[in-house]
């Protein structure tokens, strides 16, 4: 019947300026007005629950996500110094290859020997 509660305040205000107000009526207007009341402190209450909760969670969200830039910057450090390792090693294997490979050719008696150059 009522939209808002102003508009349930005016008729209130409305059926008190009259003199011929039925009191059963008031009470029960009375009544429902405080109905109102509690049912829009206890909705309020609610949200203000639920706000806290919610900022509860974001702290918990903000931390879970500066843990997680942290460990993505370990993680990024140790994957370029693995890279930098690698080619390191890779850079060696191929210097040990080299030499193996002239030493190989140096030894194998198969293949004749080219003259040594001396001075």
């Amino acid at each position: 019947m009522y939209s808002t509660p102003k508009n349930i305040l005016n008729h209130i205000l409305s059926l008190l300026q009259q003199r011929c107000a039925d009191p059963k009526k008031l009470a029960v207007l009375s009544f429902s007005l405080l109905a109102v009341i509690l049912l829009q402190l206890l909705c309020i209450s609610y949200l203000i629950v639920q706000v806290v909760e919610l900022k509860n969670l974001s702290h918990i969200q903000e931390f879970r996500i500066a843990q997680l830039e942290q460990d993505y910057n370990n993680y990024n450090n140790l994957l370029y110094s693995l890279n930098e390792s690698v080619q390191d090693i890779q850079k060696k294997w191929t210097d040990i290859n080299f030499r193996v490979l002239r030493n190989t050719w140096r030894l194998d008696p198969s293949q004749p020997q080219p003259p040594s150059q001396t001075q």
